[in-house]
Parts: C-alpha cells; structure tokens; sequence
C-alpha cells in the first residue's frame, strides 16, 4: 500500500486525519502524523514515504520550506497542501514548487481528498511501471520474491499480478501480448471484460483470523479463488487491492449464466474458508488491451453498487441504474447541525428521517460520498454528546460505526444513524427531564411505579432512562425508589399513630408482610420493633 504521512502543527486535525478516511480500504497507510517540517524531513529519511499531506503555517520550519527541501531530497513524493489559510501568494508559491492539490481545512471534504489520493496512486504506479520497463528492476523484484517466498506458484502469482495489473491501469505496452503468453495468459484481445470481487469486511477478518498476515492471507484467498477459475478455462484472476480481487476473462465465450455460476460457488468457497461476504461487478464487453482500464472502472463501479443494492450480489455495469446527480455531502452535515442548534427531542427524532440516503436517489459514482457523509454524521453526533455531556447515555449505537462501516450497506448505515440519532433524543429527553422524575418519584412513591412508567411519561425508551438515571442520581432507579419509601416509612413509623399495614399501603407496599421485610432489610430490624 502506499504510505502517507500528515504534517500539521495542530493535535486536533493530526488525530482527524486518523479517521478523515478508511486509509487501508482504500489502499493507502497512514504511517506518520507530525507536528513541524523540520520533524517530518528526519522521518522522511528513516522511512521513505509516497504522499504527504502538509499544513503551510507551522512552527520551526514552515510548510512551503519543508517541501523544497524534501521534493528536492525526495523527487518522487507526492505532496498535497491541507491549510487553513486561504492566501493567494502562499498557494501560488505551493504550486510553483511541484504540489498536487491544495484544501482549505474549512472546507475539507474527505470525498475529495480520497479522489486526488486515487489519482496520485494512478501517477505513482504509472511511474513505477515506466521504471521497471525502462530498467528491467522489475525482473530484480521477483528474483527477491523468490528468495522469500517458500512457493514457485507465489512467485507465478506475483508475475502474472504485475502483468494484468499493467493493463487495468492502463500500462500497456507492445511487449504485453508477449508477457501474457510467457505467463499463460490466453485472451481473445478484442473481447475482454472484467469481474470485480469486492470483500467488505476484508480487514476485519484479516485483523482477526490472520493477525495482520497480509501476505498469507492474500495467497490463501488467491489459491481459492485460483482453483474456482481452473473449472471455467480462461479466467485469470489476481489481487488489485487488499479486499478487492479482478478476473479477466473472455466476455463472448463467458455467458452470463456462467459467470454468475463462477461468482456463486466463488462467494461460497469464500464464505466457507474465511467467513469473508464478497460484491461482484460485471463490466460491458469494451474490446482490446488498451480498453482494459476502462472496463475494469466498469466492473469496479458495478461492485461498489452493491453498497446500495446489498451485499453479497452480482451486478452487470449494463444493468447499473444510470443516475448522475450531484451529491452534496456539506449540505447534508449542515443540516444535521441544524438540528443540533436549540436541541428538542422531538426535533431530532423528526428531522433525522429527511437525512437518510434513499438508494433510489443515488447512483454507484456517489458511494464514497455516501460513505464520507455517514462518517461526517458520526463525528458530528460525537461531538454533540461530548458538548453536551451526553457521555455514556447516547454513545452505545453511536460508537456501533467503527464496528459496522466495513461491512454495512446503506440500508444498514440508514438503520444506524437512525437508531443513533433516536439514542440521543432519548438521552437529551432523560437529561432535560430527570429534574421532572425525581420529583414525580417523590410525590407518587406510593402508588406501583415502575421505569417503564416513567419512561413514558418522557416519552423515551426504558433503556435509556435507567442509563441517565444511573449517571445523575449515581444509583438505579429500583434502589432510589426503594430509599424514598424507607425514608417516608422511618418518618410515619415515628411521627403517626399508624398500624403497620397502614404504613405499608401508604409507602406503596400491597401488604404488611412484604413491607416488614424490606424494612427490616434496609433499616437491620422490624418495623413494629423500630416503632416501639
């Protein structure tokens, strides 16, 4: 993957960057968030790095003198300006030093910095692959391959990886064809298309059943997958990303009962050894080699639909609803805020529904603003627990997205923001109403109370008042009643010539034998002992 390093003087956007997007998913590592230049330059040249996110006004050494020292040290990074200041003479002198894109923190939208990040990555591996043509490194690289891995069919694996992902990223070249046939690769080149297995919940699995393992489990997979293309001839598959694996094949030969046939037993096998869902994409028939990328676009926009339709299916690019609308991710944040602005309970709980994203409204090209939106809702819904003190009341479904985002589709981010939104309203409604219990407790002690009772008189969820009513009276509600009771009992067993009975119907108590108990429970001793 390739690695990404933050420059940025403030804590609070190094710690954003963490999450402004999901770094491995797409293919990137965030391997260093720094405070100055002077600190990033000593990093630098410890561990090289592809790209650099750099603020412009920092301590020690500022951003424009970081980057004409290291893009004269480091000619191949890639740098990207992430500022606060909107200066013209700063922004042109950026540029005049080789930069690639500049945003303002202001107006930061993490949509469009995943978009430069995506069109780098394209110039890099672009650049790379001239390397190795021109030079012959690449012949290098897999000598080294071979010492390490301990498998020639890896080490097949790993050419033949390099020769179809030249194509898909559009690095063909007339030594190509040539390449294929070294490696096997039989394709009639006027009619390729693609298929896109995208794994949603890759890095889950990876972190939990691989530890970490990249490397195996990445051959684990290709072996599965491998053996599956071996029963329909002329299916060669390899991996392009971590959780995402392309199939080139013959589109003519392959009907497209066939291909669904693949993506079934391939969606099974994937299933069954790895516990890993997969989304399939199916390109148009677009021709030859040089077409290649396009088609793979293609198929990569069919498997993001998925998103939107659900995961686990297989959807053709031809099939795809052709929907092109502007998707305004700021416009939906500012919303939000707005019902964060004077909080009412019921406001939220109406508002939230204009704010879900419907599937019909958006197409496959929106998915990653649909995701940068969801993530945008979940940090703006973090920070308004945190302002207002909402902590440990309204943070359970919330804090569910770090847990959900990998593999959810829309419809379950819809559930999620929903459900969440619905938790902070009913926090709010406790924290706003609890003044209003506690006195409602105090006056109405003796008739049967329950929380349920309470929670419908604030017209929250159960759940959420015992949780409030825990944190600001620091016991439960069963044991405050419970205190009320003894309290008032201890007062009319000393003050009233009452029988007991008596002051257990007053105290809410059905009869005198289960009054005593609780007494004598609470208080070491009969209330008739503690009469006398």
């Amino acid at each position: 993957m390739l690695k990404v390093l933050v420059v940025d003087d403030e804590p609070i956007m190094r710690n954003a960057y963490s999450t402004l997007i999901d770094w491995k998913e797409n293919g990137f590592s965030l391997v260093g968030s720094v405070h100055n230049g002077k600190v990033a330059l000593d990093f630098m040249r410890t561990s090289p790095v592809d790209i650099v996110i750099t603020d412009l006004k920092m301590p020690v050494m500022s951003g424009l003198e970081f980057i004409r020292l290291a893009s004269k040290e480091f000619p191949r990074t890639k740098f990207i300006v992430m500022s606060g200041f909107d200066e013209f003479h700063l922004v042109k002198e950026a540029y005049e030093l080789g930069i690639k894109e500049y945003f303002l923190k202001i107006e930061l939208d993490p949509a469009s910095v995943l978009q430069t990040l995506f069109k780098l990555r394209d110039e890099i591996e672009n650049e790379h692959t001239a390397e190795s043509v021109k030079s012959g490194g690449y012949d290098d690289y897999i000598n080294k391959t071979n010492e390490k891995t301990v498998s020639t069919e890896q080490v097949h694996s790993v050419h033949w990886e390099k020769v179809l992902k030249n194509l898909i990223w559009g690095a063909y070249t007339g030594s190509t064809e040539k390449q294929l046939l070294e490696h096997e690769i039989r394709l009639q080149e006027n009619n390729l298309g693609i298929l896109v297995l995208s794994l949603p919940c890759y890095y889950v699995v990876e972190e939990k059943m691989w530890e970490g393992e990249r490397e195996t489990f990445k051959y684990a997979i290709l072996n599965v997958l491998e053996e599956i293309c071996r029963k329909y001839n002329n299916l060669y598959v390899f991996c392009n990303l971590p959780s995402e694996f392309v199939i080139v094949c013959d589109m003519p030969e392959k009907s497209d009962t066939e291909l669904r046939a693949f993506f079934k037993e391939a969606r099974n096998a994937l299933l069954e050894c790895f516990e890993l869902d997969a989304d399939c994409g199916l390109s148009s028939c677009l021709g030859g080699y040089v077409e290649l990328k396009n088609t793979y676009r293609e198929a990569r926009l069919a498997a993001q639909y998925c998103f939107m339709a659900g995961h686990g299916k297989f959807i053709a690019y031809k099939d795809l609803p052709r929907i092109d609308v502007h998707f305004d991710v700021a416009k939906g944040v500012k919303e939000l805020k707005k019902l964060f602005v004077q909080p009412e309970p019921e406001k939220i709980r109406n508002g939230v529904f204009g704010l879900r994203v419907s599937p019909d409204s958006v197409g496959a090209a929106q998915v990653d603003k649909i995701k940068s939106l969801f993530y945008s809702y979940y940090i703006e819904m973090i920070n308004f627990i945190e302002e207002s003190g909402l902590q440990g009341e309204a943070t359970e479904n919330v804090s569910a997205y770090e847990a959900i985002k990998d593999g959810a589709d829309l419809n379950a981010m819809n559930e999620w923001f929903i459900k969440s939104m619905f938790e902070i309203a009913d926090a709010l409604a406790c924290s706003n109403g609890m003044y209003k219990v506690i006195n409602y407790i105090k006056v109405h002690y003796g008739e049967q109370l329950s929380l349920g009772k309470l929670a419908e008189l604030l017209e929250v969820s159960e759940g959420h008042l015992s949780r409030t009513f825990q944190k600001k009276v620091g016991m439960s509600f069963t044991r405050y009643l419970l205190k009320v009771r003894m309290d008032m009992a201890v007062n009319l067993l000393q003050n009233e010539n009452l029988k007991i009975y008596e002051v257990a119907m007053r105290v809410g108590y059905p009869n005198a034998e289960q009054f005593s108990r609780m007494f004598k429970k609470v208080m070491g001793e009969s209330p008739k002992k503690f009469q006398k």
